[in-house]
Order: C-alpha cells, then sequence, then structure tokens
C-alpha cells in the first residue's frame, strides 16, 4: 500500500479500519482507526503513518521505544511499531478530545477560559514534564507547543508527539573541553 492511498473506510494490514484523520504533521497524518481483531486492544487507535518511508523505521520508530518506556496517565500508550502493509507506522492509544489550540483559539478568534481551567491545566503540564524530567535519563519532549496538548473528553492533559523528544545526553556533544 502507499502514503497516498490511505483514505476513510480503507483496511490496513487486515487488522485496523481507518476512520478519519485526527492531524497533520510534517512528518505524517495520524488516523482514527477502528480495530477489526484483536480482543486485547480497545475499539478505536490513533496510528501514525509516516510520509518519508525510507527514513521512518530507524529515526521516526525511535518515538515508539522512547514512549513505550514511559508510565503516565497523560502519555498515550503504544500499541504496535513497524512495517503494516509495506507502511511505516505506529498504533497507539486514542483519547477521545481537542488539542489546547483548539480550546483557546487563535490570537484573532481567542476562545475564553475560566483561571481555574488555565490553573488545572498549567498543573497537569508541569506534572507531565516533571515526569520526564525525573526520568534517568531525563526525556526531553522538544516540541512542547499547544497542538502536542490533547484536552481528553474524560479530563486530563494528555502530551503527545514525541517525534522530535530525545534523553538529555543525546542533546549535548561531548567536548575535550578545550576552547576554539
Amino acid at each position: 500500500m502507499r502514503f497516498e492511498n490511505l483514505a476513510a473506510g480503507v483496511t490496513v494490514g487486515g487488522k485496523y479500519r481507518l476512520d478519519g484523520i485526527l492531524g497533520r504533521g510534517s512528518y505524517g497524518d495520524v488516523w482514527k482507526a477502528k480495530v477489526l481483531c484483536n480482543d486485547q486492544m480497545p475499539e478505536y487507535v490513533a496510528i501514525k503513518f509516516f510520509t518519508n518511508q525510507d527514513r521512518a523505521l530507524k529515526v521516526y520508530l525511535d518515538e515508539a521505544d522512547r514512549i513505550r518506556s514511559l508510565d503516565h496517565p497523560g502519555i498515550v500508550k503504544i500499541y504496535e511499531a513497524g512495517r503494516l502493509d509495506g507502511l511505516a507506522m505506529i498504533s497507539m492509544e486514542y483519547v477521545p478530545g481537542h488539542t489546547l489550540l483548539q480550546r483557546l483559539g487563535d490570537s484573532e478568534s481567542p476562545k475564553p477560559v475560566s483561571l481555574d481551567e488555565a490553573l488545572n491545566w498549567a498543573q497537569e503540564i508541569a506534572e507531565l514534564l516533571a515526569y520526564l524530567h525525573d526520568r534517568q535519563p531525563a526525556v526531553m519532549h522538544c516540541d512542547l507547543k499547544l497542538d502536542n496538548l490533547l484536552l481528553g473528553d474524560q479530563g486530563g492533559v494528555h502530551l503527545i508527539d514525541f517525534g522530535q523528544s530525545r534523553t538529555i545526553e543525546r542533546l549535548f556533544v561531548e567536548t575535550s573541553g578545550v576552547g576554539a
């Protein structure tokens, strides 16, 4: 199958039927998909298909490995990562809701929020980041923005899109300490 052939109603790998696009980014598209044949999984998942298939398995699927090691209610769970019908993909927990950007609106049409809502979101985001930064080694998300924060319909803030994340050691270059 080719990336261009993905559409609502298409079945991928005999496992998932694509329902609709949840988001599009520079690295790929995220689809809501109905699980067709696995009692161990929820009814719906989110599947990220990567646009750059040549690069996907090594670079982008590292994202799945980073997320799998995390255990926090505000971080989506990974169910499967690899190739499905020839397409590099990650199947993950589907969180019904909206991004924080959708909830707040943009600068031209902002949507009002209460102080309590804003403070609750700020506390949940701070707790998520503290969890990541307290890990050994610490995990840096590196792409924290309103579009990567989901407000679940059942409550709670969820951090998504770990494609740019790194452990703290991978953010620095070791040097001999001698200047230029």
